[in-house]
């Protein structure tokens, strides 16, 4: 996906998020009602790359791309920024 660093990330919440049991899915779904879109700017190609956690539908789900659904809350960052936030070196 360009080398964006964000696409690890995803790919380990994705991982951490599937291996919860189906019952504390869709308790968190039923909690946040909502769809986080991810626009992540850089990467080798300098484009933008998409992620989007859902939270709303069904058991949820955590992937690459837009979202199926119109997202409740749309996030553009660069990815060295995004890569900060998700380590807690940037608040």
């Amino acid at each position: 996906r360009g080398g964006v660093k964000a696409e690890a990330i995803f790919k380990q919440y994705a991982s951490l998020f599937e291996k919860l049991p189906e019952e504390m899915r869709k308790e968190q779904v039923k909690k946040v009602n909502g769809i986080f879109q991810f626009d992540i700017k850089g990467g080798k190609d300098g484009k933008i790359h998409s992620f989007f956690i859902d939270l709303k539908n069904g058991g949820g789900a955590i992937g690459g791309g837009k979202s199926k659904d119109r997202p409740d809350i749309t996030i553009i960052v660069k990815d060295d920024d995004f890569e900060g936030l998700a380590s807690g070196k940037l608040s």
